[in-house]
C-alpha cells in the first residue's frame, strides 16, 4: 500500500503486509492512520478551492477506494447505484486522481524490472529491495522532474483511456527506456555517499 503525490513520488509505503489482509486492514493498523488522526502528519489547514466564489474552506484529503471508510481526510467514490450526473462526474474525476498511484507503481516497476517477475528472495530482503527502489525512484523524480508523458496514462477527447507505455512494456517484459549506465552509476555513487 502506498501514498503517492501528484508528482508520482511515494510519500509513504507499507511493505510486507500479510497477503490475506485488505488495504483497509493494513491502513487501520498503520502508523500513517495514527498520525493522521492525531493531527501530527502536517496536513495543511482547510482552504478554499480554486474558483470558489463563496470561499468555503475544504479540508485536504486522501483519495481512496471502496475499501476505506469515509473520513474528513479520506475521499472515496459514490456507490454505483442510483448516481446522478454530478456524482458520476465526481467518481470519474476521483478515478483520474487515483490513476496517479497506478502510474507511479507502473513507472517504478518498469524502472526496476525485477518487480515484474517472481522474486526468489526471503520476504525481509524483498521488503528492503522495494524500499530501496522507492527511494531511488523518488530521487530520480526529484532530480529529473520531467516525465515522458508517453509513460503515463492519457485520455482522448472522448475520455477513453490511452494506456501509458509502462502498461504495455510491463506486460511484454520490455522497456522503452534506454538505460544510461553512467547515469545509473552516478546514482549509485550518490546513494553510497548519502548512506554513509
Amino acid at each position: 500500500m502506498a501514498l503517492v503525490d501528484s508528482r508520482y513520488q511515494f510519500l509513504w509505503i507499507d511493505v510486507g503486509g500479510v497477503g490475506h489482509q485488505s488495504d483497509a486492514q493494513i491502513y487501520n493498523n498503520s502508523e500513517l492512520k495514527e498520525c493522521i488522526e492525531a493531527g501530527t502528519l502536517g496536513i495543511p489547514d482547510p482552504a478554499s478551492l480554486p474558483h470558489d466564489d463563496e470561499e468555503h474552506p475544504m479540508p485536504y484529503f486522501f483519495v481512496g477506494d471502496d475499501a476505506f471508510a469515509m473520513r474528513t481526510y479520506m475521499m472515496k467514490p459514490y456507490g454505483r447505484r442510483n448516481m446522478d450526473q454530478q456524482q458520476k462526474i465526481f467518481n470519474y474525476r476521483l478515478s483520474r486522481a487515483r490513476r496517479v498511484v497506478e502510474n507511479a507503481f507502473g513507472i517504478l516497476a518498469l524502472r526496476f524490472q525485477c518487480f515484474l517477475g517472481q522474486m526468489r528472495q526471503v520476504p525481509d530482503t524483498v521488503r528492503l529491495l522495494i524500499e530501496a527502489a522507492v527511494m531511488l525512484h523518488n530521487l530520480i523524480r526529484k532530480r529529473y522532474q520531467a516525465v515522458d508523458v508517453r509513460m503515463l496514462d492519457q485520455e482522448d477527447a472522448q475520455h477513453n483511456l490511452i494506456p501509458g507505455a509502462w502498461r504495455t512494456a510491463a506486460t511484454l517484459g520490455e522497456s522503452p527506456v534506454v538505460v544510461n549506465l553512467k547515469f545509473v552509476l552516478a546514482l549509485q555513487s550518490e546513494m553510497t555517499i548519502y548512506a554513509s
